[in-house]
């Protein structure tokens, strides 16, 4: 894992005392150990027709097993690491402060706009398509 970090001094209301706090910049897992990512020839070929429903319930009620991560946040990050743990088969959940996925960008924009290149920020496991790549490059010549 690769990870770049920040450390802010932050003054109290008082200002007399300071506390440190870590900002990360960027993090990058590399690999995850007894956990192979289930895609290709690891994916699971049974068929769920008109069960997919059920079973996202029955995953969601943790009933029999307590997540292994926590992940703070359903905006893009959070989607991407919860796309990526449920491919690597780690439980997981993922809680959000706003009402619905999504909201951060509702509240906030009145469209959708991203200002990355459109290879850094799409989801992983949506195949990206020639028209969002040609969509995306000429907002960047505009």
């Amino acid at each position: 894992m690769f990870r770049v970090a920040r450390l802010v001094p932050v003054p109290d209301a008082t200002g007399q005392n300071v506390q440190w706090k870590a900002f990360s910049v960027f993090t990058n897992l590399d690999d995850l150990k007894g956990f192979p990512e289930r895609i290709g020839s690891l994916r699971d070929r049974q068929l769920s027709r008109g069960k997919w429903e059920k079973a996202r319930q029955e995953e969601i009620k943790f009933e029999d097993i307590d997540p292994t991560v926590l992940i703070i946040g359903a905006g893009h990050c959070g989607l991407q690491m919860a796309a990526r743990l449920k491919m690597l088969g780690v439980q997981h959940l993922v809680i959000e402060r706003n009402q619905r996925v999504g909201d951060n960008w509702r509240n906030r924009y009145d469209a959708l706009s991203l200002h990355s290149p459109v290879y850094h920020v799409h989801m992983p496991y949506i195949p990206l398509t020639n028209a969002q790549v040609c969509l995306a490059a000429q907002a960047a010549k505009r």
